[in-house]
Parts: structure tokens; sequence; C-alpha cells
């Protein structure tokens, strides 16, 4: 049952948040470690069998989290596994340093438990003006339009595309909210900026 499911995942997942394992080390790192042919063979065959490990053992803590996740955006969720999750992923968020791993988890938990307004509160707050990553302001113009607030959605893209981070498929949906805000013009114009945008391969489909 899902108690017992639960629990097995929990008894996986740390007691301390940890991070998707990085790369493994470049061939020039491992020859400055060890300067002998045999020594570097084996140095870099041990190296190896750690990080597969490692992987290893980080696809398996991702799985049991998004077992857990999947058990919390149940209708029949227990409260204290959705609250006991939470407080996982924002632990994680925490001592990550803002890592986008953790936020895109409670990001997906709270579009599939349909939180608009948890998830709205999360996105304004992970959203940084001065950083050139467009994730999650795309994802608060959606969720905006999604409601009706096509004139926030709209300010979202704008700002989007003063900055150069629009995309062909995010100027059409731009140009599908000026043509029901009645801005024609704007409208015209987001659809040539889609063409603009895209790629000769997509203008050919």
């Amino acid at each position: 049952d899902a108690r017992s499911i639960a629990g097995e995942c929990w008894e996986l997942l740390p007691a301390k948040p940890w991070a998707p394992e990085s790369t493994s080390s470049t061939p020039e790192e491992v020859d400055q470690e060890q300067p002998g042919v045999a020594g570097r063979e084996a140095d870099a065959a041990g190296k190896a069998d750690n990080e597969r490990t490692r992987g290893e053992r980080s696809i398996l803590l991702d799985r049991a989290l998004t077992t857990l996740a999947c058990l919390a955006a149940r209708r029949d969720a227990d409260p204290e596994l959705v609250k006991k999750i939470t407080a996982c992923m924002d632990a994680g968020d925490a001592a990550s340093g803002a890592a986008p791993y953790w936020r895109y988890q409670k990001y997906r938990l709270l579009v599939a438990r349909d939180e608009p307004r948890e998830l709205e509160t999360c996105l304004n707050q992970w959203i940084h003006p001065d950083r050139a990553d467009p994730t999650w302001r795309l994802a608060l113009g959606y969720l905006m339009a999604e409601q009706g607030r096509l004139p926030e959605a709209i300010a979202q893209f704008e700002a989007l595309e003063k900055a150069d981070l629009l995309g062909p498929k995010e100027f059409r949906g731009l140009a599908d909210w000026y043509m029901a805000t009645d801005q024609r013009e704007k409208c015209d114009a987001a659809r040539l900026s889609a063409l603009r945008a895209s790629s000769e391969q997509e203008l050919a489909n």
C-alpha cells in the first residue's frame, strides 16, 4: 500500500539533502595526479567505478523522491506525507544554494497537486532579473495565462523579450495573448518575431 511504499522510500533517502552527481574528472586531471601510465590507467578505472557507483546511487535517490512525490500528488494523499516531502525539497533547495534540481522537483509537485497559489509564490521567489535564465519567468507567464490573467502573462513574456530570451514557441504564445487582448499590431509583430527566431528546419515543417 501507499504507506509501506512511502516508508521504503524514506529509508532510502539520507537524513540530509543531497545533490546530483557532477561529471567525472577530465583526462588531464587524471594525468596530473598519476605520472605513470599503469598508475594512470588504474586510477582512471578506479575513478570510473566510483563515479558509476555514485551515479547509480544518485539515480536511486531520485527515483525514491519521485515515487514519494507521486504518492503526495494523489487526491487521497496523506497530509503528513505532503508536508514531509515539501520540507525535504525546501531543505534541499536551501542547502544546495538554489540548485535547479530541487526547485524543479517542487515545481513538478505543485503542478501535480494543482496548487497555483503556492506555485506562483515559489516562482516569484525563484525569479532573479539579473540572471539570464528564463525558466521560472516562463513558467510564471504560462501559469498566469492559464488563470486568465493575460495582461500579467504578457508582462512576464515582454520582460523576457527585452532580454532576448524568447524562442519561436514563446513568441507564438505571446501573439495569441495579444490577439485575445485585442492588440493586433503587437500580435503581428510577435508572429513575425516567431518566424525570425525559427530555424530553417522549423520553417520547412
